[in-house]
């Protein structure tokens, strides 16, 4: 399992989409969704991703996120579709803080 420290930005990139038969599809949107926990309370963010060249990417900011086992989905947006899931562990110490502190 890949692991990130809390704080620094989290990049997605070169992720594609392919339609029932296989073959690639560029969406018109797509996004990742990120489940995680801040102080012990589940929190969803829903991220627009980018396109370019028919490969799409984001970056999201763990700062706020709990230690732990953290899970995402990427999909097409427009038309609906599914893209990946997946999951990654955030580390952090007692030095360091959380964003919002």
């Amino acid at each position: 399992m890949k692991e990130f420290v809390r704080g620094n930005a989290v990049t997605f990139s070169g992720y594609k989409f392919v339609d029932v038969n296989g073959d690639d599809t560029v969406p018109e949107e797509a996004s990742l969704r990120v489940r995680y926990l801040v102080c012990g309370e589940e929190k969803i963010d829903e991220v627009a991703m980018t396109e370019d060249g028919g490969l799409w990417s984001v970056s999201w900011d763990s700062s706020p996120a709990d230690p732990g086992t953290i899970f995402f989905n990427i999909r097409a947006v427009t038309p609906p579709g599914y893209g990946d899931d997946g999951q990654f562990r955030l580390k952090a110490n007692p030095a360091n803080p959380r964003g919002e502190e």
